[in-house]
């Protein structure tokens, strides 16, 4: 098992060059980002300081002779690119089975009305050491009221 800093470090540098489609892999269905209040209201916006849900789903439709153990990850990135939240679940999913999950994060106190954040969601499983695509990475935004 890596350690959490060393995980990190290796999704950013591997996601560098991914342009949300990984071609020499076959992609598991996964859902764009969606967002909802912490009354389970589905939102597009939000204001600063809210704590949100963000959900996510996978299905297994392409491994239909194993399960599939991967990692879901959900990433934030500010304005500037920089990712400011990074959360995965690692589950096994069997063929033509759903997984689903939602992780909460909290608005920046310090974000203005009009400040998007962009939110990407892929899949991956480790082996070992190395890291293999499962899925293109999906995007969705949240805007700051």
């Amino acid at each position: 098992m890596l350690p959490i800093f060393a995980t990190i470090v290796l999704v950013s540098g591997f996601l560098q060059h991914a342009h949300g489609q990984f071609p020499s892999y076959p992609s598991l269905d996964v859902s764009v980002p969606t967002f909802s209040d912490v009354q389970g209201k589905i939102i597009r916006e939000a204001a600063a300081g809210q704590q949100i849900v963000i959900h996510e789903s996978v299905r297994n439709d392409i491994y239909l002779d194993e399960d599939k153990t991967l990692r879901v990850l959900v990433e934030v990135r500010d304005k500037d690119g920089t990712t400011i939240y990074l959360a995965w679940q690692s589950t096994e999913v069997s063929p033509n089975d759903m997984f689903s999950f939602g992780t909460s994060w909290t608005i920046p106190d310090d974000a203005t009305a009009a400040t998007v954040f962009e939110v990407r969601a892929f899949t991956l499983t480790f082996i070992g050491d190395e890291v293999e695509p499962l899925s293109a990475v999906l995007v969705s935004e949240i805007t700051v009221v």
